[in-house]
C-alpha cells in the first residue's frame, strides 16, 4: 500500500531544495550606470556590458545607460567594451534590495579581438511584427560625399531605398510613396515642420551635434500617431563635459559655427552642467553670382535663397545619472525674388526633457515639456 502522506512530504522537501527562493526570498540584486567617453563626457551608446565569468550581460541604450537586474548577490567583475575604446574592468557588488550606481569612463583607443566562433540555429517561426527601422549615426552622415563639403542628414536620407527629395518649397521628403505631410520629423522629441531648406540640399539640423537618427518607415506604434508614412526621430548630444571648444567653417553655400563646453565639469562622484550653441547662415545668395557665373552670364539677382539656423542646449546630469536638458531653436527660411514674390517660413520653439533614475527602483522615468511653432508668410 502506498503511503501518500510520506510521498507528499518528500515532494515538498525536494521543492524546497530545488527552488529555495520561493520560500526564503530570492537573494538577488541590481546595478545600473552610464558609460561615458573619458575625453568628452559623451555617452557611449550600445557598449557591451557583461559580468565576467557569467552569462549575464546587456548593452547601453541611446543615453549610455545600462541596467543589470535580478543578479544573485555578491561581488563581480564588470567588463565594459566598445569598438574604438579600451576595454575596462570594474569591480561591482550586488546587494539585496539595493540598486548600486556605477559610472564608467572609457578611454578612446584600440581593443584586441579574440577568436570569434560563429554558429547558427534553425530560425523559429516569427510571432511578432518587426518595425522597419534604420539607425543613422553622425559618423555615417559625415562619411557620405556631400554637396559643398557640408554633410547633412537630408543628403543621407536620399540614399535610403524608397526615399525621394523634391519640391518647390525646400527639399520635401517622399518616403515609400507617402506625401510629405504624412512624415513626422522630431528634434529631441518636438515636432518640426518643413525642416528642409529651400535650396534643397540642406536641413535645419546641424550634423556636429547629432547623436543618432532613427528612421521608421512602417509599422510604428501609437507613440507616433497622426502620421502614416514615416518617422524621422533626431536626437542631439550634450555639450562637452570636460573642456570648452568650438569650430567655424565656410563653404560657397554657408558659414557655420559651434561653441560648447562645461559650466560645471564632470567628475566621478558629482554631476555636470554643459552647453552648446550652434548657428549657420547661408551665403549662396551673395556668392552664386560669382561662383556660378558660367551658368547664368547675365544674372544680376543670384540665387534668391537664404536661411539662418540657431540651436542651443543646456544639459544637467546629476551624480546618480538623472539628466535634464533645456533646449531652444529658431530656423528661418526665405525665398526672395523681386520678380516673383517674397516667401518666408520659420520654425521656433523649445522645451525641457528629462530622464529620472529613482534610487529605489530599476525603472526609468522620462518625459518632455515643450512647444513648437511654424509660421509662413507671402508678400
Amino acid at each position: 500500500m502506498i503511503n501518500f502522506r510520506g510521498f507528499a512530504f518528500r515532494i515538498f522537501i525536494a521543492i524546497i531544495f530545488l527552488f529555495p527562493g520561493i520560500f526564503l526570498g530570492a537573494q538577488e540584486g541590481s546595478i545600473r550606470g552610464h558609460v561615458y567617453d573619458s575625453e568628452t563626457g559623451e555617452p557611449v551608446i550600445y557598449a557591451n556590458v557583461i559580468l565576467e565569468g557569467t552569462t549575464y550581460g546587456t548593452n547601453t541604450d541611446e543615453n549610455g545607460l545600462y541596467n543589470l537586474v535580478g543578479i544573485p548577490i555578491g561581488e563581480y567583475t564588470l567588463k565594459v567594451s566598445f569598438i574604438g575604446y579600451e576595454e575596462l574592468n570594474q569591480e561591482v557588488e550586488f546587494k539585496k534590495n539595493s540598486i548600486n550606481y556605477y559610472k564608467i569612463n572609457l578611454n578612446p583607443g584600440g581593443i584586441n579581438i579574440g577568436v570569434i566562433d560563429i554558429s547558427a540555429e534553425r530560425q523559429q517561426a516569427r510571432t511578432e511584427v518587426r518595425v522597419s527601422k534604420i539607425k543613422v549615426s553622425k559618423k555615417q552622415i559625415k562619411a557620405l560625399p556631400s554637396t559643398g563639403g557640408d554633410a547633412d542628414i537630408l543628403q543621407y536620407l536620399q540614399v535610403i531605398p524608397g526615399v525621394i527629395s523634391t519640391g518647390d518649397q525646400g527639399g520635401q521628403l517622399f518616403i515609400r510613396g507617402g506625401s510629405p505631410v504624412q512624415n513626422k520629423i522630431l528634434l529631441d522629441g518636438l515636432t518640426i515642420y518643413n525642416p528642409f531648406h529651400s535650396i534643397g540640399f540642406f536641413s535645419t539640423f546641424e550634423t556636429e551635434v547629432i547623436r543618432n537618427v532613427d528612421v521608421l518607415t512602417g509599422a510604428f506604434n501609437a507613440e507616433h500617431g497622426g502620421r502614416i508614412s514615416a518617422i524621422v526621430d533626431i536626437s542631439t548630444r550634450e555639450g562637452n563635459k570636460k573642456r570648452f571648444g568650438g569650430q567655424v567653417s565656410a563653404s560657397p553655400f554657408m558659414v557655420k559655427g559651434i561653441i560648447e563646453g562645461p559650466l560645471a565639469k564632470m567628475k566621478d562622484d558629482k554631476g555636470s552642467l554643459s552647453m552648446f550653441l550652434t548657428s549657420k547662415k547661408s551665403i549662396i545668395e551673395n556668392t552664386s553670382k560669382d561662383v556660378y557665373s558660367y551658368a547664368a552670364v547675365n544674372d544680376t539677382i543670384g540665387l534668391p535663397f537664404g536661411f539662418t539656423d540657431t540651436y542651443g542646449k543646456l544639459s544637467f546630469v546629476t551624480a546618480n545619472g538623472s539628466s535634464f536638458n533645456v533646449f531652444g531653436f529658431n530656423f528661418d527660411d526665405n525665398y526672395n525674388n523681386p520678380l516673383v514674390s517674397d516667401i518666408n517660413w520659420k520654425n521656433s520653439g523649445g522645451g525641457l526633457n528629462f530622464n529620472l533614475l529613482p534610487s529605489a527602483s530599476s525603472l526609468t522615468l522620462n518625459g518632455l515639456v515643450g512647444f513648437s511653432n511654424y509660421e509662413i508668410s507671402i508678400t
